[in-house]
């Protein structure tokens, strides 16, 4: 049985991620996305309902956020010690930061798959995808 891909988007910017959602869906049409506009929400999401996550969601994951950034998110996630939740998240970093040590920093934490320059365009969507099938 094949399963519609699953989406959370964590970012600051409503317009952001309506833009991503549209990316998503002009790929994958059935997409399951939620999206996040506050980090902390989408940290008690993962909490509270870590089986709806399974067996596989894509999160992209802004950086620059006002109250918890997308770097401390990370660090908060890591602590959520339920059924392989973290396990079952297959994280990008989606940001419009410029600042190498980001790269790099995504490039050496063993969570993240990738990092991706917004906005999100059907390139990184079927990238990604390919990635989840493959």
């Amino acid at each position: 049985m094949v399963h519609a891909a699953k989406f959370l988007l964590v970012d600051d910017d409503p317009i952001n991620n309506s833009i991503c959602q549209a990316v998503i869906r002009s790929v994958y049409p059935d997409a399951n996305i939620i999206t996040f506009e506050k980090p902390e929400e989408a940290l008690q999401f993962v909490t509270h309902s870590a089986t709806e996550l399974l067996p596989s969601t894509t999160l992209f994951l802004d950086l620059n956020m006002p109250e918890l950034s997308g770097w401390e998110f990370l660090d908060e996630l890591k602590k959520i010690n339920i059924a392989d939740v973290l396990k079952s998240l297959r994280i990008y970093i989606v940001s419009s930061s410029v600042d190498g040590r980001d790269k790099s920093k995504a490039a050496e934490d063993s969570s993240v798959i990738d990092f991706f320059s917004k906005p999100v365009t059907k390139d990184i969507v079927r990238t990604v995808g390919n990635a989840m099938n493959g």
